[in-house]
């Protein structure tokens, strides 16, 4: 683990170093307009061949016995990685080409690989064609067929069971038995489920994803915990950044401007 953090450390400071030498928008002072609290944000974009490499990190700016200290959020220093070349695929992204299910969330950040249109979803299997799609493993598994121009689904979450029908509006029934609706396109993501558990109590989930060029919105409450709000934001106006998080009751809103 001490080798790990050397490695990825050293690593920052070479990317950082050769980015100040290099390009500029590298380097920013992240100031909230509601507190006191203020950092450094690291921002770098990466191309060569087929990587496509997006590298972010943060940290506030703390002091301790008078000299300033920083604490890098390395664990999530790989912001986006994308390498292409057919039929061979590996992304790490915001995973929007999922089939409706009751037990994923869309919007999860995760490494995603394909081969020829199987490949894997964090520790899940995925197969995808014109008229079937499949993800899951041992504990939990989701299977969607495309007939008639609906879209009619089974899953298993361990030893519990649900089976839907529809498309855009979809009625499921099983473990768990209520209405959803999920609608994707190019840019945006909404999805939303209103059920009865095994214990008959009225759950609700939902989620919201909107990615453009200079616009990222991710909104809505976690499966293990339906009371848990999460959401982030990030919006690029000219050269600063606005970024927003919010997760249950803590809430986030920084300004980036760059300094170098």
């Amino acid at each position: 683990m001490f080798e790990r953090k050397i490695l990825i450390n050293t690593f920052f400071l070479f990317m950082f170093i050769n980015s100040v030498l290099l390009f500029g928008e590298t380097l920013f002072f992240s100031v909230s307009p509601f507190d006191t609290e203020y950092g450094l944000s690291f921002r770098y974009n990466f191309r060569f061949w087929k990587f496509h490499v997006d590298f972010y990190t943060s940290s506030n700016i703390d002091f301790s016995k008078g000299f300033p200290k920083l604490s890098l959020k390395e664990e999530n220093i790989i912001k986006h990685f994308a390498f292409e070349e057919y039929p061979y695929k590996v992304t790490y992204c915001n995973f929007n080409q999922l089939p409706f299910s009751t037990f994923i969330n869309p919007a999860q950040k995760a490494w995603y690989l394909t081969w020829l249109g199987t490949g894997y979803y964090n520790d899940n299997l995925l197969y995808t064609d014109q008229h079937i799609s499949l993800i899951g493993n041992y504990k939990a598994l989701n299977i969607t067929f495309s007939l008639f121009g609906l879209d009619l689904f089974v899953e298993r979450l361990e030893d519990k069971f649900n089976i839907g029908v529809g498309k855009l509006i979809y009625v499921f029934t099983g473990e768990k038995t209520g209405l959803g609706i999920n609608y994707l396109s190019k840019n945006m993501l909404i999805y939303a489920l209103v059920f009865l558990d095994a214990t008959s109590e009225l759950k609700a989930q939902f989620g919201f994803t909107l990615k453009k060029d200079d616009l990222e919105i991710n909104f809505g409450n976690e499966y293990t915990n339906q009371n848990s709000i999460f959401g982030g934001l990030q919006w690029k106006v000219g050269d600063i950044y606005v970024i927003g998080r919010l997760q249950g009751q803590k809430i986030r809103l920084a300004v980036e401007f760059p300094v170098w």
